[in-house]
């Protein structure tokens, strides 16, 4: 980290500069190819989640600041016939984020998600690729429509010991809306860890969770949806792979409230065990707690997320992370502003503050 007396005023250009894009409606214009009979279709979209952050010491001699890319998507999707969809999309993440060594990142574009999927009726669909494990409600969260800056801090901790990337893996899986499409089901069977020679068992999955009003039936989740449906989700999951165990159990809520505003609320909790298998994950617990209040009037959400991780034995410090921001939402997930104060606590360490301005522009 450096010394910096600027970083406010970058955070404050960096603003200033999105909001005159963001006032564009030609950046949104849908792009799609349909086939002449129209059952087949292509779509192209994109992602750009640009982000300043200034990160302060506690005796605030130290400040690390940034502006980069947290995420740079191009998406495709579509479908084939009335069974066969697909979706693909590549990601550049942290691009030209500074690495503590005086050097920014150069990230390279690699394959993010790419699966088919087979519907033979809503009780029954075969989702086959790379995609995200069923870990919990905000490990299935897309990346496009948050409602805080970011996902969780600690709903892919299984990932770098399975060989994962960013709680997605290779494999198959059979998904279903059962009772009127209030009740999810997820059985997944995926590479996981491979071991010598590709020895290692199979990685298995699976989830279920009620929707007891509005449905969804999306292979991924949402952050916020602005109380557009009556949304309320309990789910749990479970994932295995020889001796490594993870056990989670969430609820989300998303509902309207009086004067058309909203609510929405999110608790995750995720028991990872990677017993003899991975020693590198220790038996720990992930909790993930979202907040926040959207004023349709002048679509503001104030929000609140909390982020914690307590392990078992000493190997790996706990860590307690406090956040609070407001998102600014002209257009929706199309297009919007955040900005956020966070309180990193970590056992051991000095505790830090973080500022955070984030920008999304999204089309898909």
């Amino acid at each position: 980290m450096k010394k910096t007396g600027v970083s406010k005023s970058a955070l404050l250009a960096l603003a200033m500069l999105v909001m005159a894009l963001g006032g564009r409606t030609d950046l949104f214009a849908d792009w799609k190819i349909v086939s002449a009979d129209e059952k087949s279709e292509l779509k192209i979209g994109f992602l750009v989640q640009l982000q300043g952050e200034s990160i302060r010491s506690a005796d605030e001699k130290l400040t690390a600041t940034d502006i980069y890319f947290r995420r740079a998507r191009l998406i495709f999707g579509g479908r084939l016939d009335e069974r066969l969809s697909f979706f693909l999309d590549t990601d550049s993440p942290n691009l030209g984020k500074g690495d503590g060594a005086g050097k920014k990142n150069d990230a390279q574009i690699f394959i993010q998600d790419f699966f088919l999927t087979y519907k033979v009726r809503d009780e029954l669909m075969f989702d086959g690729g790379l995609f995200l494990v069923p870990n919990s409600y905000s490990t299935l969260q897309s990346a496009t429509n948050p409602m805080g800056i970011d996902l969780g801090a600690f709903s892919y901790q299984a990932s770098a010991p399975t060989g994962s990337r960013v709680g997605r893996d290779y494999g198959l899986q059979a998904r279903g809306y059962l009772r009127n499409k209030h009740l999810e089901y997820r059985a997944s069977v995926f590479q996981g860890a491979r071991g010598s020679n590709d020895s290692m068992p199979l990685r298995y999955s699976g989830r279920l969770a009620y929707w007891p009003l509005d449905t969804f039936t999306g292979i991924y989740y949402f952050g916020t949806g602005f109380g557009q449906k009556k949304i309320v989700s309990l789910g749990t999951s479970m994932d295995h792979q020889q001796d490594y165990n993870s056990v989670a159990l969430d609820f989300f809520a998303d509902l309207p409230v009086a004067g058309r505003d909203a609510i929405t609320f999110q608790v995750d909790w995720i028991r990872y065990n990677g017993g003899r298998t991975f020693l590198q994950l220790p038996r720990q617990d992930g909790w993930f707690v979202e907040a926040g209040y959207y004023i349709r009037k002048v679509k503001l959400t104030p929000f609140f997320q909390y982020n914690g991780l307590q392990v078992d034995r000493d190997q790996r410090p706990n860590e307690n992370r406090y956040q609070g921001g407001v998102a600014f939402w002209p257009k929706g997930h199309t297009f919007n502003l955040k900005f956020s104060v966070a309180q990193q606590r970590k056992d051991g360490l000095e505790n830090r503050t973080q500022y955070q301005f984030s920008c999304q522009f999204f089309q898909f």
